[in-house]
């Protein structure tokens, strides 16, 4: 049985949590995806790729299967990459016609034109830019300097340059989510206030920095690919004409 003191922590914080995000989702925007919901989402989204992976052996070869290379969860990776790039830049389109309620600045809409070009191109680099769905071979002298003989750029790179890549790329994103959404809730009407994620994202981006430092690369990609797939869905959201 819990002490009366953590009672009392458990409450404060709870009622701390809900009031917090109770003036997040007064401050929405028109059209802005439901918080809690997405807080829901994301949060158990990134917990059972986490726990999927910890406890894929105790689970079973069907868990420990969904982890192989070019199996599902590689190939949602870069499904929810392309599909956050498509998002993306549809969000781009619309900003610059100037017919949304959220109206981002210059800046604004360049950097989201930029996270389209990137997340494209980190997509295609996950299909080796067609050649796991088409099945074409790879020129010879790009065999030799490939380490897993494909098309790709990105394993020019040795393993271990890679893992330690994702790695920090990972640690980057969460800590960058962190400073976003503090200074998009103290300075709304800044550039980072515009470019901020939601606040409930936030739980998303600490399984980004578990998985960065605990877990294989792979996790991280994934977990990284769902993140920014949120986030473009609410850039889509946010850029869509107000109903007459």
């Amino acid at each position: 049985m819990s002490s009366p003191v953590s009672r009392v922590f458990i409450t404060r914080a709870t009622g701390l949590l809900g009031s917090r995000l109770a003036a997040a989702r007064a401050s929405q925007w028109p059209g802005e995806p439901n918080g809690m919901l997405v807080l829901f989402a994301a949060s158990l989204s990134g917990l059972a790729i986490v726990s999927l992976w910890k406890f894929q052996h105790r689970l079973g070869p069907t868990f420990v299967a969904l982890f192989t290379k070019e199996g599902p969860l590689e190939d949602l990776t870069y499904m929810l990459e392309l599909i956050g790039a498509a998002l993306c830049a549809v969000a781009v389109w619309r900003f610059s016609r100037g017919k949304s309620l959220f109206r981002p600045t210059r800046p604004a809409r360049w950097m989201f034109a930029s996270l389209a070009l990137a997340l494209f191109a980190v997509g295609m680099e996950e299909i080796n830019w067609g050649q796991t769905l088409l099945g074409f071979g790879t020129p010879e002298a790009w065999k030799e300097i490939n380490h897993q003989q494909e098309t790709s750029l990105h394993n020019l790179l040795g393993r271990n340059a890679l893992e330690w890549g994702a790695r920090a790329i990972g640690v980057a994103v969460a800590l960058g989510v962190i400073a976003l959404v503090f200074l998009g809730m103290k300075f709304p009407d800044s550039l980072p206030g515009e470019i901020a994620p939601q606040p409930a994202l936030v739980p998303l981006a600490l399984c980004i920095a578990f998985a960065s430092l605990k877990q294989h690369s792979e996790v991280v990609e994934l977990l990284v690919a769902m993140f920014f797939a949120f986030y473009a869905y609410r850039l889509w959201a946010l850029s869509r004409p107000p109903r007459p």
